[in-house]
């Protein structure tokens, strides 16, 4: 019984991070994120690595897929 609990809330997390609604959230924060990478040369600070935006990228999806039903009406208000 928790085995298929925890199958289903799992498939239900996937299915809101690349289909649903937290896919424009996670997009949004990493559009943001590479936005802030392009540092004018003169400021002195590196720009953020291809890697890092990908790590990023990976924390904030796997972040959702086991927290999602507290996000969940903050990203259905967000979008």
């Amino acid at each position: 019984m928790i085995k298929i609990l925890l199958i289903s809330y799992f498939i239900i997390a996937i299915l809101l991070v690349y289909l649903g609604p937290a896919k424009k959230s996670i997009a949004k924060a990493v559009s943001e994120v590479k936005e802030a990478s392009n540092i004018d040369p003169r400021s002195g600070r590196e720009p953020v690595s291809r890697n890092k935006i990908r790590l990023f990228r990976i924390i904030i999806t796997i972040g959702f897929i086991f927290l999602w039903p507290f996000f969940l009406s903050g990203v259905i208000k967000d979008n």
